[in-house]
């Protein structure tokens, strides 16, 4: 069994809305600004792993800024791997500045 513990997705909005997600997120501004960058949506990665035989993936948020944002990555995320349980493993993020909202976004 191969796993990649190390891997990104974003929900497709984030690709169609771009320019918003620019604007309400610094560390998708820092990661995404150049239009070449790419984004990974649930079912690219699948079919990137079926063609390097990659079996799981641990999917992973970024260093969200933004705590309305990071709850978008994370729901797609959950739902994803919902989707997708016996390939894709979620892995959420919060920031700890975000104080309650963190613990609330935890839960």
């Amino acid at each position: 069994m191969i796993v990649d513990f190390h891997a990104h997705l974003l929900p497709p909005i984030f690709q169609q809305n771009r320019d918003e997600y620019l604007r309400r997120d610094a560390t998708f501004c820092a990661l995404f600004n150049n239009q070449k960058s790419k984004l990974a949506t649930a079912e690219e990665l699948l079919q990137a792993m079926d063609r390097a035989q990659i079996d799981i993936a641990v999917v992973m948020g970024y260093g969200w800024t933004n705590p309305e944002v990071a709850r978008e990555a994370n729901n797609y995320l959950l739902e994803s791997a919902a989707r997708y349980s016996r390939r894709l493993v979620p892995f959420c993020s919060v920031s700890p500045a975000w104080g309650s909202q963190a613990v609330y976004e935890l839960e």
